[in-house]
């Protein structure tokens, strides 16, 4: 989550509100349960606290900011839209500020009001509760009616449902290119000489071939030993949401050379042959445990 401090004031975000990873949220600005800010906003509490109240949404690409008096408040169900300013003034409960307005220092736009798209509410304005205002600057044009009304009334659930399908919906892409055996390097054996990825790096500590309970498996049996081994890199990368096909590089560590058929062969029971990491072998004189024949740590990248 892209949260921020600032001179030790922090954001406080309810566990059921949900932030865009690409939001930015700096300072003393508190979001309530069911809110939602969406991907680019920015919201930088450094003059003042921003208030984000329950199952309020602002938009992508939106800005709050403001100072003490007023502090900038989103109210209940409210709707800050796409491309918004909003500096050091009070949105009311489930009013709508359409996309690409302005709403500057001092005004209060009422509750269940509407501001038109590209409309500049200017500093001190009062929108009353219930009516639109439309232009540069705003002016009141009367109440809010017809298609606007649908929009007021049903937009604030909307969101509520569509930001938690993009909470349990949405997944970084990374992009992973394998460079196998680029032009003048030697031949390779189940890896590849060069990986470039982006996204989230997970490192994996070193595996050793011990189960859950912290017994030895396959005591003398490489290839018992190296399946624990990677089980155990399963089992670590799904616990930071990553699967096997998303390693980018492994450290293999093996006491006897003699013990790389074995390793092999199990390496290409759990890698595929589609998506191969770089890999380096390194032969050591022993492990932690006389008994380990074989630790690997892993890199990957979601």
């Amino acid at each position: 989550m892209p949260l921020f401090s600032f001179e030790g004031r922090f954001p406080t975000v309810s566990p059921d509100a949900w932030i865009a990873p690409t939001a930015t949220i700096v300072g003393d600005v508190r979001v309530e349960a069911e809110a939602s800010v969406w991907y680019g906003a920015v919201l930088r509490a450094d003059f003042g606290p921003i208030i984000v109240r329950r199952g309020a949404n602002v938009q992508d690409g939106s800005v709050l900011h403001g100072g003490a008096d007023p502090v900038t408040e989103v109210g209940e169900g409210a709707t800050v839209g796409h491309l918004c300013v909003v500096h050091g003034a009070v949105i009311g409960a489930e009013a709508l500020v359409g996309n690409g307005a302005t709403v500057l220092d001092g005004a209060v736009v009422g509750s269940r009001a509407l501001v038109a798209a590209g409309c500049t509410v200017p500093p001190g304005m009062t929108i009353p509760d219930g009516m639109l205002a439309v232009g540069v600057p705003a002016k009141i044009v009367g109440e809010v009616s017809g298609a606007a009304k649908e929009w007021v009334d049903t937009n604030p659930q909307i969101y509520r449902d569509l930001a938690r399908r993009h909470a349990a919906g949405v997944r970084p892409v990374n992009t992973v290119r394998h460079y196998v055996r680029p032009a003048g390097t030697p031949p390779v054996n189940g890896y590849s000489h060069a990986v470039a990825a982006s996204g989230t790096m997970i490192a994996v500590s070193g595996q050793v071939p011990v189960d859950a309970d912290g017994r030895l498996v396959g005591p003398g049996d490489p290839q018992a030993q190296v399946r624990q081994v990677f089980e155990n890199l399963a089992s670590a990368l799904a616990a930071a949401g990553a699967t096997m096909d998303q390693i980018v590089k492994l450290t293999v560590f093996l006491t006897d050379l003699a013990d790389l058929k074995a390793f092999r062969r199990v390496r290409d029971e759990y890698l595929p042959g589609d998506a191969l990491p770089a890999s380096s072998l390194v032969r050591v004189s022993g492990l932690v445990n006389p008994e380990f024949r074989v630790e690997i740590e892993a890199l990957a990248a979601i």
